[in-house]
Order: structure tokens, then C-alpha cells, then sequence
């Protein structure tokens, strides 16, 4: 008895960013590895039920041998009918209205980059219902941003499959992914509280003079610094590095533009703050 063995490949990307275009793109990619995998697998059924229809011809002889090959043909023909109809890439769409199910064509049509929810490519690789590969795009949830997952029997083309449609999601990845990352976020917000902290104090001591309270200022620096780390700690943090960013033709990432206001902000109050400190 032949082992087959499953291998298992997974990887998630914390955001995502592109156009209606780009989503369709990644779509097509995945489709065109989905039909590769049925175009092989009903190769190998048609030489295998072939084999099976030989061997019925070899075994019985008159109407015995007719009768089992017309049912053996038969079987054969719905077999591959629903093998062919299995194989086949779904896409799913979640948004305000409720949660549609269709082909790749038909889900991009009813995509809406201002309401959706979540994006799913999906597609059953195999006579069993354990070989599979999904795409999933998420804005909310236990995991936004997007997931690539594919289990099969067939080692070589799961790999490659991966390697391919990994390199196709890394496209959309933003420069500004890492800092949906915990190392990043933290560091953000670590340098934020010294410097809004640092200036405040300095400012203080400025205006009160050798007068104001070290305690009175202590506090007024901690208070005031705290305020940017709570801010990166909220949902704030993910309006302005969204998970998951899909614009319309022609448009460019929310994700950039709410970066560039942010930092222009933050370089305004910053310079304020240097010339007080100066003058």
C-alpha cells in the first residue's frame, strides 16, 4: 500500500494594500494554480479508469462483459463530471450588505472597496475533501490582514503554488507593514512618550523657571506622555495602518496619505515645540 503524505503550508502577512485590479490579479494567479492541479488529477483518473475498463474487457467475455463495461462507463463519466465540477476556485465576499458566494468574475463585480469586510479564495485540490488552498483577506477579526494556506498530496506543486502565490501577495505588502508588529509598535510608542515627555518637562521648566515644583513637572511629563502610547495602543493604530487596504482605480492607499498627515502633525507640534525651546 502506497503512503501518501500531506504536506501543510501556511503564511500570514499583517497588511495588504491595492487596488480592486490587484485583488483580481491575485485571484486570477490562484486560479490559474487550481487549474493546473485538475487538469492533473483528471489526467491521472482518465489513465486509471481507463486501466480499470481494460481490465473488464480482459475478465468477462459476451453480454456479461458488455453490460459491466456500459456500467463501468457510466460510472467513470459521473465520476470525472464531479471531480471536474469540484476542482474549481470559489470566492467569497463579506460586506454590509451580507455574504455572497460566487466565481472569481462574479465576486470582483459586487466588490465594493468602501463597505467589504472580507475577501476568501478558496478551492478542493483533490479527491478528498483534505486537500484544499485558501486565500483569506481580512479587515477585523482574530487574524486581519491576509493568509495563504495549502494542504495536498502532490508535495511539488503544493511548494511551488506557495513560493508563487507568496512572491504575488508580497506585491501588495506596504512599506509600513511592520508597524502593525509588536516590535515596531513598541518602539513607536517608547520613542513618542520620551519625546512628548522630554519636551513637556522642558517646556515647564521654561515657563515656571527655577520655581516649578519637580514633582509638578514629573507628573505633567509623565501625564502628557502617556497620551501618544495610549493612542497607539487604540483602535487609532489600525485606522491609520490598516490591515487590510483596498482602493479604487486610480486611487492610492489610505493606509500612505493617513501616514503623511500623521507625521506632518507631528513634525508641526515638534518644530513649536524646538523653537519655544530656542527662543
Amino acid at each position: 500500500m502506497t503512503v501518501k503524505r500531506t504536506v501543510t503550508l501556511s503564511r500570514s502577512w499583517k497588511s495588504w494594500a491595492g487596488s480592486v485590479a490587484d485583488l483580481r490579479r491575485l485571484g486570477d494567479e490562484t486560479e490559474k494554480h487550481v487549474q493546473a492541479k485538475k487538469e492533473a488529477l483528471l489526467r491521472a483518473f482518465d489513465t486509471e479508469s481507463q486501466s480499470e475498463l481494460e481490465e473488464i474487457e480482459k475478465a468477462k467475455t459476451g453480454s456479461a462483459q458488455e453490460f459491466e463495461l456500459d456500467w463501468a462507463r457510466e460510472s467513470r463519466a459521473s465520476k470525472r463530471k464531479d471531480l471536474e465540477d469540484r476542482i474549481a476556485l470559489k470566492a467569497k465576499l463579506v460586506d454590509s450588505a451580507g455574504i455572497a458566494e460566487g466565481s472569481l468574475s462574479e465576486i470582483i463585480q459586487e466588490f465594493d472597496h468602501r463597505s467589504f469586510n472580507s475577501v476568501f479564495y478558496e478551492a478542493d485540490l483533490g479527491r478528498s475533501y483534505e486537500e484544499d488552498l485558501s486565500i483569506s483577506l481580512r479587515k477585523f477579526g482574530p487574524k486581519p490582514g491576509i493568509e495563504l494556506t495549502i494542504s495536498s498530496t502532490d508535495q511539488a506543486w503544493a511548494r511551488q503554488a506557495f513560493s508563487h502565490l507568496s512572491d504575488e501577495i508580497a506585491k501588495g505588502v506596504p512599506k509600513w507593514a511592520s508597524m502593525r508588529s509588536d516590535g515596531p509598535r513598541r518602539a513607536v510608542a517608547l520613542g513618542m512618550f520620551l519625546v512628548v515627555s522630554v519636551s513637556i518637562g522642558f517646556m515647564h521648566y521654561r515657563l515656571l523657571g527655577p520655581s516649578a515644583q519637580a514633582w509638578t513637572t514629573f507628573v505633567s511629563a509623565i501625564g502628557l506622555g502617556l497620551w501618544p502610547v495610549i493612542a497607539i495602543y487604540s483602535p487609532l493604530w489600525s485606522y491609520i495602518f490598516p490591515p487590510l487596504d483596498v482602493h479604487g482605480e486610480g486611487g492610492s492607499s489610505t493606509g500612505s496619505r493617513r501616514l503623511a498627515f500623521i507625521l506632518g502633525i507631528f513634525l508641526t507640534i515638534a518644530l513649536g515645540v524646538f523653537v519655544n525651546l530656542i527662543s
